[in-house]
C-alpha cells in the first residue's frame, strides 16, 4: 500500500525523479515501477513513466500535469522506442548494459509529440531481474509556466470584475 498523504509529504522531500520513486519504493516496500507510477499519480509535476522491454513500450503512464499538454501522441505498447532518445541508444547498445542507470537531457515533443518543446530530464532504470527499462521523464519548468499563466488570467480577470462601471 501506498497511502496517499504520506506518500506525498515523503516525495515533497526530493525532487521528482527516480530518486524520489526510489525512496518511495523502500519506504513502502513496493517495485519501483509501481512506485513509479504511484508518484506520478501524487506528483503535481510533469511526469511520464515509460516501461519498456528491448526497445519497445510495455506501458506510459503520465501524471495529470503532463496531460495538460495540448495534442499528446501517447507511445503505445508493442511500437518501438522513439528514436534519438537516450531509452532507444540504451535498448540498442550492448555496452549500456554495464551501465544500469543513465540520466539525459531531451525535449518532450521526442516522446510524447505535442505542439509545444520543453526541455525534459530522461532518467533510465535497468531492471535486470525482468529485462525492462524503467524510463522517467520529467519536465520541471512546465509546473511553474502553467501556474505563473493561470495567475496572469485570474489578476486580469479579477481587475476587470472589481473596476467600478458608472451609468452616464
Amino acid at each position: 500500500m501506498m497511502p496517499t498523504r504520506p506518500c506525498r509529504r515523503l516525495l515533497g522531500k526530493f525532487e521528482p525523479g527516480l530518486a524520489a520513486v526510489e525512496a518511495l519504493a523502500a519506504a513502502c516496500r513496493t517495485s519501483l515501477s509501481a512506485t513509479a507510477i504511484r508518484v506520478a499519480e501524487l506528483s503535481e509535476d510533469a511526469i511520464a513513466v515509460v516501461m519498456s522491454t528491448a526497445g519497445v513500450v510495455d506501458y506510459c503512464f503520465l501524471s495529470e500535469t503532463m496531460q495538460g499538454l495540448p495534442q499528446l501522441t501517447l507511445p503505445r505498447k508493442g511500437f518501438p522506442v522513439p528514436r534519438g532518445t537516450a531509452t532507444h541508444a540504451f535498448a540498442n547498445g550492448a555496452p549500456n548494459r554495464h551501465r544500469p542507470r543513465i540520466e539525459a537531457e531531451c525535449d518532450i515533443l521526442d516522446w510524447l509529440g505535442g505542439s509545444r518543446s520543453l526541455p525534459a530530464t530522461e532518467e533510465i532504470l535497468h531492471l535486470a531481474g525482468y529485462g525492462k527499462t524503467l524510463t522517467l521523464l520529467t519536465v520541471p519548468a512546465l509546473l511553474d509556466q502553467t501556474f505563473q499563466d493561470e495567475d496572469e488570467d485570474e489578476d486580469t480577470d479579477l481587475q476587470e470584475r472589481w473596476t467600478p462601471r458608472f451609468r452616464r
